[in-house]
């Protein structure tokens, strides 16, 4: 599947940084025709993904496409965004246990 964004994403952090695709290819350590490619048509593995990431100091989500926000995200963020996944997923399992008892109660 094609991803635009990623594409569009890779060549516009490429070119703020004024690299060419040769300075790419170097950063992932493939050709410079598969740099290019992943300009265009293709995408780069998951540990390409990561040091690109790393070395634009950008998060996989921006990178990807999945969001417009280009920071990454900070230790604290992160810890905050596992607690409320975690508080999430314990309402939700205790909900039908609510429902459940209520429609027993009800009937």
């Amino acid at each position: 599947m094609e991803n635009k964004n990623f594409h569009n994403r890779l060549k516009a952090l490429r070119k703020e940084r004024r690299l060419n695709q040769t300075d790419i290819a170097k950063i992932l350590d493939v050709s410079v025709q598969s740099a290019s490619s992943y300009e265009n048509i293709r995408e780069p593995n998951i540990t390409q993904l990561i040091k690109l990431a790393e070395f634009f100091n950008v998060s996989l989500d921006y990178l990807l496409g999945v969001t417009s926000v280009k920071g990454r995200p900070n230790e604290r963020e992160v810890g905050e965004t596992i607690i409320n996944i975690h508080i999430n997923i314990n309402l939700a399992e205790q909900e039908p246990q609510r429902g459940g008892a209520r429609c027993q109660t009800e009937s």
